[in-house]
């Protein structure tokens, strides 16, 4: 399963383009939806690749 196909990533990135496209952008929100992102994503790569971090020469 790639990773943006997970319904929590999807989510996540449904909010984060909804965020960006307030009239008025809330950058904490944004930063902290970013930051989940980066979490599902780790998460997701260790579980299915056992991929570590974001270096693939680990």
């Amino acid at each position: 399963m790639k990773i943006d196909s997970t319904p929590e990533y999807v989510g996540l990135r449904e909010t984060l383009q909804r965020l960006k496209a307030a009239p008025v952008p809330d950058q904490s929100a944004i930063d902290r939806v970013i930051d989940e992102l980066e979490q599902v994503q780790l998460r997701i790569k260790n579980e299915q690749m056992g991929i570590q971090g974001n270096n693939p020469n680990e």
